[in-house]
């Protein structure tokens, strides 16, 4: 009977552990999801942040302008501060916000959105050693592993682009693919209206292993109205490549 009761007792242990990772990482996710539904809406990323401090579990704090950080490595802790005051000498294009838009700790990241007067950008700040990286569009994490999508979709962006980094063990990432859009295999030619369009917009659909499915988001082209392709980033020999599944 003690030997069941223990068996039984250690099973409760196991299963109340694992609850509590199964519902941080569905709130993680939900965070993420969020911030990308937001993408370039400032008024959409500030609404976000009550809930990406209560989730931060009083390791980032608000104060005014001022956004501060403590780090889980034994690190000195870092701070953002808003410029919103524009009329004393400043332009209006060196006013910039700051937003936590999503506290991982599962990822040991913090994500902060930058609105500028015109335009967005994204840090990530690693939790463990404060450095940040900065993203022109929001970023998505494999399910599994270190890399980190970036969808740049933004019209204010010198052009959109596929990005796919990969994070280090000291808090920083290098880039192993830009795929800029436009002029591409993306690239639509409407051989009636003798034009050529890009995707104006690219959601991330799906991410296993080292593919990652896309839908791409195309504008009406006169008498056609918008409309939606697959496409599917794949990582083939060490070298990744974009197919777009175009109609025939």
């Amino acid at each position: 009977m003690l030997r069941a009761f223990l068996i039984v007792a250690a099973l409760v242990l196991v299963m109340a552990a694992a609850f509590p990772v199964s519902a941080r990482s569905a709130d993680e996710n939900a965070q993420i999801a969020a911030y990308v539904a937001a993408e370039g809406q400032s008024g959409q990323s500030m609404a976000l942040e009550a809930r990406a401090l209560a989730a931060a579990a009083g390791r980032v704090k608000r104060a005014g302008p001022i956004l501060t950080f403590d780090l889980t490595g034994g690190t000195k802790g870092i701070r953002v501060e808003d410029r919103t005051d524009c009329q004393a000498g400043m332009g209006a294009s060196d006013c910039v916000q700051y937003f936590l838009v999503a506290a991982l700790p599962r990822r040991h990241c913090y994500v902060v959105v930058k609105a500028h007067y015109e335009g967005t950008d994204y840090i990530l700040i690693d939790a463990r050693t404060g450095k940040g990286l900065v993203f022109p569009g929001p970023p998505q994490f494999a399910p599994h592993g270190d890399r980190i999508l970036v969808l740049n979709n933004s019209e204010m962006a010198e052009g959109r682009a596929i990005e796919i980094w990969k994070r280090d063990a000291a808090g920083g990432a290098t880039v192993e693919w830009i795929h800029p859009i436009g002029g591409d295999e993306a690239t639509i030619a409407d051989t009636e209206a003798g034009v050529a369009v890009a995707p104006q917009a690219m959601t991330l659909v799906r991410w296993s292993g080292e593919r990652i499915d896309l839908a791409m988001r195309y504008p009406a082209i006169y008498d056609r109205k918008p409309f939606t392709l697959r496409a599917k980033v794949e990582r083939i020999k060490g070298a990744w490549t974009l197919t777009v599944i175009k109609p025939k």
